[in-house]
């Protein structure tokens, strides 16, 4: 039975089974886990003293480590006060519910920003678990991580200052598949939040002279909060500094041409600050013609570091009027 959980944890801990079943991978790895270590303790057992000590070391590390994380969770939670939330959807075209019919009418994206009472230090590569206590009460305790793909920075004191700025608010793109997601979708409004985070690896794409940011549909989301450090790091007097970067490319290609909506208010914010550095380069590919869909940006012929291609296959040079 051990060797059957545990080769059972195995597959289930897979990236691919994760995705596809996450809330089930949950409930599932924590029932395994437990089964084996019991399992493995009435197998042992009549061994002697020897046979039991390595398991229940094993055990006791990990009840250990339950605990810090139960302590660190608390302690975030009394934390995370939150002063607004804010809910925004987002419907595909027409163009997608043709290709798709489990799309027709559906919601694509929900938006969700979160102003803080406390401002909290963030990075790039962060994620953030939410509990969302509006939800029925089997989805009320279930935290799940989301990427932060924006923030807004408190306005500091002195514009000189060495110390990272706070993040005042907090943006996520929350595309709706099954389970928890799914059940936003119909959420009309939210009124209490709870979250335990941040957690994550900032890559420190500062640290390199070019770089090449590749994303398709909703993985944009996941790309956008290092292009706003490396683009407003590089334009502030101090911060640039810390920044060797002299290209940052960025090459999203969209599942549906209405896509462009979730990220146009910060692609504007990028391309004005990028305007004083010329850092960044921005091309969008678009899957269906042009004219299914207002372009995101203000057409131009003056620059051509930002492009949209469209399947007709003329790239439309382009820009945010300032």
């Amino acid at each position: 039975m051990v060797v059957i959980a545990l080769v059972a944890l195995f597959f289930l801990s897979l990236i691919p089974v994760r995705k596809l079943i996450y809330e089930r991978f949950l409930k599932i790895h924590f029932i395994l886990a437990m089964a084996s270590v019991a399992a493995l303790l009435w197998h042992v057992l009549p061994a002697g003293f020897s046979r039991v000590i390595y398991p229940t070391a094993a055990l006791l590390l990990w009840s250990l480590n339950t605990t810090l994380r139960l302590i660190q969770y608390f302690r975030n939670e009394l934390n995370s006060e939150i002063k607004q939330i804010d809910l925004t959807r987002f419907h595909g075209s027409i163009s997608t519910a043709k290709k798709d019919s489990t799309m027709s009418g559906a919601l694509s994206l929900v938006k969700l920003d979160l102003e803080l009472k406390r401002p909290m230090h963030v990075e790039p590569g962060q994620y953030i678990y939410l509990r969302f206590k509006d939800l029925q009460f089997r989805y009320r305790y279930q935290a799940h991580p989301f990427m932060i793909a924006w923030w807004e920075e408190e306005v500091p004191n002195n514009v000189h200052s060495l110390g990272r700025p706070k993040a005042k608010s907090l943006t996520f793109l929350i595309q709706p598949k099954s389970g928890l997601t799914s059940r936003l979708a119909n959420v009309v409004s939210m009124k209490k939040i709870k979250f335990d985070g941040p957690y994550g690896q900032n890559l420190h794409l500062e640290d390199c002279h070019n770089v090449i940011l590749v994303a398709k549909g909703i993985g944009i989301a996941g790309i956008l909060a290092y292009a706003k450090q490396l683009v407003s790091w590089t334009a502030h007097p101090v911060y640039k500094r810390r920044v060797i970067t002299r290209k940052l490319d960025i090459y999203w290609e969209l599942d549906d041409n209405s896509q462009g909506e979730w990220v146009e208010p910060y692609l504007r914010i990028l391309q004005q600050e990028a305007s004083k550095t010329k850092l960044l380069q921005m091309w969008c590919y678009f899957p269906d013609p042009k004219g299914l869909s207002s372009p995101p940006f203000h057409l131009s012929e003056e620059q051509k570091q930002y492009q949209c291609f469209y399947p007709d296959g003329k790239p439309t040079r382009s820009w945010i009027r300032l």
